[in-house]
């Protein structure tokens, strides 16, 4: 057996076999589900559960376990008065309920639901046999179940004693059954620990989730065997091949062949890559760290080939590893080969997500042959650069670029386009063939390059001799010209190099600054490319620490083959680290974020999450004063402006005017405020009206019938050029219905009062038969938290809808709620068939519960006729469409007999026609597969059905198929 590289639990590491990973996931119900069908649970946050009767066995018996109960079975169920603390201790947590779970964990684990396994074995014949039966069982179910609490025999003896049980010698437990119990739980079920951390490091993993999974194992004293027992089998996080394959006792060296070749490879001083590539070939579950725990101190050396037919061998092999790995060999005139280009399936799929900044870099000394490693590098999710492709090019030369830039292009024909930033050095060579091939892409200069590149160049003897103070001055220059966060701080650095030149007789130098750099500013100048998203990329220092590291690996004396192994090697632990940390359960903290950026730290990383608080505290700065400011994009005044210029408007006194101080910006009346905030606003639904015009051509014309593509490009031209304030004639003049109203039904945007608002007007006006109370605010709340004195209607909305719904001819009344402003639901009150509905279009447990509230509070306040009834059909599948579905329910409440598909892919539609009815005031067809299109004056539409009379609304309303949620 080779040396063990996982650590951890010896059994489970023993047992791994060639099949491991194989086994089927198996998901349970929701934690929801499981409740409502009566099934057993723990919670999340346990003690000891050893011997308790007071707990449910959840464990599913075979038939060796359907013997009658004896005496020594119910051990543990005497008078809990006669026991004298005996089993204090050990039922302590089985006698905990549902209701003893925070409202915390309750909330987590609704979101993640329970994923049940296999259950065990009841009944072992002894320790060793369990080991061995537990040791199989955690292999093949994916589980890493640790001993989480020992008793021995002479504990349980102890407590014995001190109870009326203790009394009989013959209840003690005997010495061959030693220890007495085992508690078992899921690694990821330990209770969070306090932290003795002091700050330093604030960013950490961690894998608890309070899983609930846990089982005892007992001996029975009556049976002379060994009990599973008080079993809970179910989990709160994944349970997988790809989870499992990240625990350390999963990890490690499993064929004693391979370990062997391990060891000889570690006696001859083997590099820590050739391990690793080692046993990644023999599909050894193993990372980085695993491998430098078996080769820390040992240096390394490789044997290299260097013949054409391994090179064109490799070449051939790298490309039947994966149908996606794509490679091309360019030759020159002369028939040598003069580009070898290499991706990965791995690269591909990188630029693929992240593909708005690429870095671009050559290195030397990779092999024997002097052929220069150009490589394209992009930025993944954790902040850090990820190698896209990898060129060997004989020289750095346009030919040879070209041919590079033309396999990158092959590799991702679909991505190119999104790519906005390329970061290179100095090399001008580079910059012209870049330009040409990637046209919409801004071409940076690492700031390092430009820095060096000044500073050689003005130490060349033919621009003059300087003293090391001039030299220091023109380089700090430099250095606030290359930093200047703005067009006046760089004409002040520019101004001092002038002057420093020609006082100093460095006129040629200022004269090739001026030609060559001043000219092209808006690639090196920092605050010319601040709003580009370069992702904080000024240098290409990441892909210099690429370089750094691959030198590791590669070197001067390799052949071509041994070059091009050792890329694609490289390529493949990167890869295999990158699954590591993507599939691994838990999630990453940092103990100085609030609430708020604590939970974006959930579903993202500590680098987005960073990207993100900056603008979270811009956002919360601008609530104290509304002003849109950035430290790139400064407010700024013009000095020369006076008092007498700003009178009239906010002056406090004779000559005087009331003004705010911004920190480090300057000094502003009221007046430039609010005007600098109406500007913001207008430019942010500009942007609304050009992603709504962008939307309707490309979005929602191929979602409608031919007929209809005409008239939909006719009202996209009219969104473009319509002012976002012009008012919507056909609307009535209310604050908030114009056109800039429209542009909520793209999404993801989310739809606001006003265009609820909109939408029950519209109906009201086409139906007089139904009526609108206005809104209602709304709030989640838990069954055990809510107050019964709580109002959950106002006063005024919950009089107006009784009133309504008296009304003679009045049959629907509708009532939009809205959730602190981000979530919609409703309640509909139908007159004529004496029901309230409530309906939430997430049909989630908090949002129902407030809904049901409210239509229960209606039917007490003056409803008693009605029958409250929940609707979850249809639902919603994204996270910003709750106003869309809301709205169309309302739809299809007034309209009977309209009953849209609301699928996914039929909601662009369905966002088109709410969209087109807010603005025309007229519905184009529902469902065309249902019904054909009526006749019309322009034969594009039909209108909404007509209303119904007293005599066609006296049957039963029609109704989709709706499961009732409680």
């Amino acid at each position: 057996m080779g040396p063990g590289v996982g650590g951890g639990h010896t059994d489970a590491a023993t047992a791994r076999t060639d099949g491991r990973g194989t086994s089927p996931q198996r998901r349970g119900p929701g934690l929801s589900d499981t409740l409502r069908a009566g099934a057993s649970t723990v919670p999340l946050e346990v003690e000891e559960q050893p011997d308790d009767c007071s707990m449910e066995h959840s464990i599913q018996r075979d038939d060796s376990d359907t013997a009658p109960r004896s005496q020594e079975d119910d051990d543990g169920c005497e008078n809990p008065d006669s026991t004298d603390g005996i089993e204090e201790e050990d039922g302590e947590a089985g006698r905990h309920s549902i209701s003893d779970v925070s409202y915390e964990e309750e909330e987590l684990r609704n979101d993640v639901g329970l994923v049940a396994v296999e259950p065990l074995q009841v009944w072992h014949s002894s320790w060793e046999s369990w080991q061995a039966y537990f040791a199989l069982y955690c292999q093949r179910t994916m589980q890493v179940l640790p001993v989480k609490e020992t008793m021995s025999r002479t504990e349980r003896n102890k407590r014995l004693k001190r109870t009326k049980k203790g009394e009989d010698d013959s209840q003690m437990v005997p010495v061959s059954m030693d220890p007495y119990q085992r508690t078992y739980t899921c690694t990821h079920g330990w209770k969070k620990r306090k932290s003795r951390s002091e700050g330093s490091r604030p960013r950490q993993h961690i894998r608890l989730t309070n899983c609930p999974f846990r089982f005892i194992v007992q001996w029975n004293l009556a049976r002379g065997e060994l009990q599973v027992k008080n079993g809970t089998y179910s989990h709160n996080h994944r349970v997988s091949a790809s989870a499992y394959a990240t625990y350390p006792t999963s990890r490690g060296i499993a064929d004693p062949l391979v370990g062997a070749h391990v060891e000889g490879m570690l006696a001859v001083g083997a590099k820590r890559s050739r391990i690793y590539d080692y046993l990644l070939d023999h599909d050894e579950n193993v990372i980085q760290s695993d491998v430098d725990n078996l080769v820390r101190s040992h240096s390394s050396s490789v044997s290299t080939v260097d013949d054409n037919d391994a090179t064109a061998r490799e070449i051939a092999l790298f490309a039947a590893a994966d149908p996606e790995n794509v490679s091309s060999v360019a030759e020159t005139d002369a028939g040598e080969s003069g580009v070898i280009s290499l991706a990965t399936a791995h690269m591909r799929r990188v630029f693929g997500r992240f593909s708005e900044l690429l870095l671009v870099d050559c290195s030397h000394k990779t092999n024997r042959y002097n052929y220069q490693l150009l490589t394209f590098m992009a930025m993944n999710e954790f902040g850090e650069g990820a190698v896209v492709q990898q060129s060997l090019i004989e020289s750095n030369g346009d030919w040879h670029m070209e041919r590079a830039i033309a396999h990158f292009k092959r590799s991702h024909p679909t991505r190119i386009q999104s790519l906005r930033v390329i970061v290179v050095d100095k090399d001008l060579n580079e910059i012209r063939v870049l330009e040409a091939n990637f046209p919409d892409a801004r071409i940076l200069i690492c700031h390092f390059h430009v820095i060096k590149y000044l500073k050689e160049m003005r130490a060349k003897p033919e621009f003059g001799k300087l003293s090391a103070e001039d030299a220091s001055q023109i380089d700090g220059a430099v250095h606030k010209m290359v930093y200047a966060l703005s067009e006046d701080n760089y004409n002040e650095a520019h101004d001092s190099l002038k002057g420093i030149c020609e006082r100093c007789g460095m006129d040629t130098f200022f004269a090739y600054f001026e030609k060559n750099w001043d000219a092209s500013r808006d690639r090196w100048v920092l605050y010319l490319r601040a709003t580009l998203p370069h992702f904080k990329n000024h240098t290409n220092n990441r892909l210099e620490s690429f370089f750094g590291k691959l030198k590791e690996s590669v070197d001067g004396s390799m052949s071509m083959a041994t070059c091009i192994k050792s890329l694609v090697a490289y390529d493949r632990r990167k890869e295999n680290e990158y699954k590591y940390r993507v599939s691994r359960i838990g999630q990453f903290v940092n103990c100085n974020y609030d609430e708020e950026m604590r939970n974006v730290l959930r579903f993202t990383t500590h680098y987005v999450a960073g990207q993100i608080e900056h603008q979270m505290l811009l956002d919360a700065c601008t609530k104290l004063l509304p002003v849109g400011n950035t430290a790139h994009a400064a407010i700024s005044i013009d000095d020369s402006q006076t008092n007498e210029n700003q009178g009239g408007v906010g002056t406090t006194g004779q000559g005087t005017v009331e003004t705010l101080i911004i920190k480090d910006v300057g000094n502003f009346s009221r007046k430039q405020i609010e005007t600098f905030k109406r500007v913001q606003n207008l430019k942010a639904q500009v942007h609304l009206g050009l992603d709504m015009h962008k939307w309707l051509v490309q979005d929602a014309l191929p979602t409608l019938p031919a007929e209809y593509h005409d008239f939909a490009s006719k009202v996209a031209t009219d969104v473009l050029a319509a002012y976002p304030y012009k008012c919507i004639d056909t609307l009535p003049n209310y604050p908030g219905f114009h056109y800039a109203m429209l542009y909520r039904a793209t999404p993801p945007v989310w739809l606001n009062d006003a265009t609820i608002r909109a939408l029950c007007l519209r109906l009201c006006g086409e139906y007089p038969t139904c009526r609108f109370t206005g809104f209602q605010p709304a709030t989640t709340r838990s069954k055990r938290t809510r107050n019964a004195d709580e109002v959950v209607v106002d006063a005024a909305i919950r009089d107006l809808v009784i009133q309504q719904a008296n009304e003679e001819g009045v049959e629907t009344v509708m009532l939009p709620l809205n959730f602190m402003n981000y979530h919609w639901c409703c309640v509909t009150v139908m007159v004529i068939q004496k029901r309230i509905f409530y309906y939430d279009p997430l049909n989630q447990g908090p949002y129902m519960n407030a809904a049901k509230a409210v239509a229960t509070h209606l039917k007490l306040a003056g409803l008693q006729g009605y029958d409250v009834i929940p609707q979850n059909n249809p639902l919603q599948f994204d996270l910003f469409s709750c106003g869309v579905y809301v709205c169309w329910m309302f739809i299809r409440q007034v309209c009977q007999g309209a009953h849209p598909d609301m699928s996914k892919t039929s909601l662009t539609r369905r966002r088109f026609e709410l969209f087109y009815y807010l603005l025309t005031g007229r519905l184009l067809t529902v469902e065309a597969s249902k019904a054909t299109p009526t006749a019309t004056d322009d034969g594009t539409e039909e209108k909404l059905p007509p209303s119904r009379t007293d005599d066609e609304a006296g049957g039963d309303e029609e109704l989709p198929p709706t499961q009732v949620a409680q």
